[in-house]
């Protein structure tokens, strides 16, 4: 190591490694350059595990519905990916007075109303209407499909509630209806 005139550290060995010069630098700035180095290290493998390109993460709650709405897009051969999406039970908003709500953020969030789960979680009846707001909260977030007017899983006033949770040929007209849409 030798000091310069104007009192800076000169390198004083340069040695060569896959064709490019490398100064070697006194032993306090190698010293610092190794811990910048570790520490951008540290935080670029810390940041990957924060990046989830393909996150789709369910209340365990809410699985059981969830995979329902996957094997009724297989049973009629209609191939539905995952987007980014979280699924899970929360309050809304009571002016809303929705019992379901997508939000299109990045994951795109669907919340199922904390209050409707409780109320519907015991009966069979009362889980065929949390399926029913899942499966149309999935129109909106996994088919893109829009409200309309008809007797259908898509009607924002939940007309087809009750019709939906009357018997099994009932859900699968409404069922059918929802994927065809999409398929069209």
């Amino acid at each position: 190591m030798t000091i310069s005139q104007d009192n800076t550290i000169q390198p004083i060995e340069i040695i060569m490694r896959n064709g490019i010069d490398l100064h070697i630098l006194p032993h306090i700035h190698r010293r610092l350059i190794v811990n910048l180095t570790c520490t951008i290290i540290i935080l670029i493998i810390a940041s990957c595990g924060k990046i989830t390109p393909n996150q789709f993460e369910v209340g365990e709650e809410l699985r059981p519905y969830v995979f329902q709405f996957f094997i009724e897009a297989e049973r009629r051969q209609i191939l539905v990916k995952r987007p980014n999406l979280i699924v899970s039970i929360k309050s809304l908003p009571k002016v809303t007075l929705a019992y379901g709500m997508t939000y299109y953020t990045d994951p795109i969030e669907i919340v199922i109303d904390q209050d409707f789960y409780q109320k519907n979680c015991n009966t069979d009846q009362g889980k065929l209407k949390i399926q029913f707001i899942l499966f149309h909260e999935f129109g909106h977030a996994i088919l893109g499909r829009s409200h309309i007017e008809a007797n259908s899983i898509m009607n924002a006033k939940t007309v087809g509630l009750d019709y939906y949770s009357c018997s099994q040929s009932c859900r699968n007209i409404l069922i059918n209806e929802l994927f065809q849409k999409r398929a069209s």
